[in-house]
Order: structure tokens, then sequence, then C-alpha cells
């Protein structure tokens, strides 16, 4: 989360944890999008590309962070400091 607040520009980033659990989205003045579907988490820039495996859409808000692991996903936004 440290990293995030530090970067400058406008960006929508994916991370993934070292250990290969956990997807890390960061939004920020670009469109971000998570995908509900079946067999887990889809992050895509239009939600139009995620409507062939999923109807169920999370669209992210400026600031927000996604941290998808299997089939949960915690969103919190940075600027406000909260849990969604």
């Amino acid at each position: 989360m440290d990293a995030f607040k530090r970067l400058q520009g406008c960006y929508a980033l994916l991370v993934i944890s070292p250990d290969a659990r956990r997807l890390v989205a960061f939004r920020k003045d670009l469109p971000l999008v998570a995908g509900l579907a079946e067999g887990g988490i889809i992050f895509a820039s239009d939600a139009s590309v995620l409507l062939q495996w999923t109807p169920k859409m999370i669209y992210l808000q400026n600031n927000d962070v996604a941290v998808a692991c299997k089939k949960e996903l915690m969103l919190r936004n940075l600027i406000e400091g909260e849990d969604e």
C-alpha cells in the first residue's frame, strides 16, 4: 500500500504476490474493473471484455486498491482510508 501512495501519474496496475496467492490491483485516473467469475476474479480496463465470463462486475474508483485471493475481493480506498 505504501508503494502505491508514492507512485505518480495515471495508471491501472496489477501486482502478483511473491507466493502467487494474491493479486493486488490499483487504479489512479484510468479505468479498472473486477469481474466476479465462477473460477475466480478477473481484472480488465474495459467491462465489455469481461462479459464473456461474467456479468458481475465491480468498478474500482479512483485510488482504490483491490486484493484478490481465489474468489474473495477486498477493496480499500487509499485517499479515504475506508474498506469497502
